[in-house]
């Protein structure tokens, strides 16, 4: 499973080793405490290093912060019935639940490359948010006649227009925030967008050395691609 934000974390006890893994939350800063559960499905307490935007496939995910889980008599502690919490700009559904709050309209796309296509039109323009499996990308009409109605087809070609791929790994900034910051200024007719239509983040997402400190036993812990 995908995991746009990745935690670099260390487990409890003397190994300063590090390790990736899936983060569906946006609270979270370096020093937290929290409850990962790995690839063969322990759970195990960890600090959080850093919080990079990665968009990487991962085997072990972040449940809860342990102040979050209670602890049985025998010092267990429990993993809230509803974890792994999935809170603020973390998953792609946050960002298509704030453009329908909006009023934008939600469409299909001919084109197989999108999964899911939301446009809107303000006083002169059109604009659709194209949703991909790496990334999401914008493409801007300085005309009000194209076609935005909920369930119609978006099959309009990506040279027309003004056209921006972002990809999610490497963004320096997270990307659901940036494409709803671009949506509030659309709405509101600015008429300088420039800013949105600089690429954000990188196609390459294979692993570096300075993501993180790698371990012999690494692939125990994570699934990287």
């Amino acid at each position: 499973m995908m995991s746009y934000i990745v935690a670099i974390v260390n487990f409890k006890g003397p190994s300063k080793s590090e390790y990736p893994v899936g983060c569906k939350r946006d609270d979270l800063v370096p020093g937290d405490e929290v409850i990962v559960r790995t690839k063969d499905q322990k759970l195990k307490i960890a600090n959080v290093i850093k919080l990079p935007y990665l968009n990487w496939n991962y085997g072990a995910e972040i449940l809860c912060k342990l102040s979050e889980a209670s602890q049985n008599a025998d010092g267990y502690y429990i993993v809230p019935e509803d974890a792994p919490y999935e809170i603020g700009y973390a998953v792609p559904n946050t960002l298509v639940n704030i453009l329908h709050l909006k009023g934008w309209e939600q469409m299909t796309s001919a084109n197989k490359t999108y999964s899911l296509v939301i446009g809107e039109k303000n006083q002169t323009q059109t604009v659709f948010i194209l949703f991909r499996r790496e990334g999401i990308d914008i493409q801007l009409h300085y005309s009000r006649n194209y076609e935005v109605k909920k369930g119609g087809r978006w099959a309009t070609s990506t040279t027309e227009g003004r056209m921006v791929r972002n990809y999610y790994a490497r963004t320096d900034t997270n990307l659901f925030q940036w494409i709803e910051s671009f949506a509030t200024d659309f709405d509101n007719d600015k008429k300088n967008l420039d800013k949105y239509f600089l690429p954000q983040g990188s196609k390459d997402k294979k692993r570096r050395d300075t993501d993180y400190i790698p371990t012999a036993d690494a692939d125990e812990i994570i699934r990287l691609f």
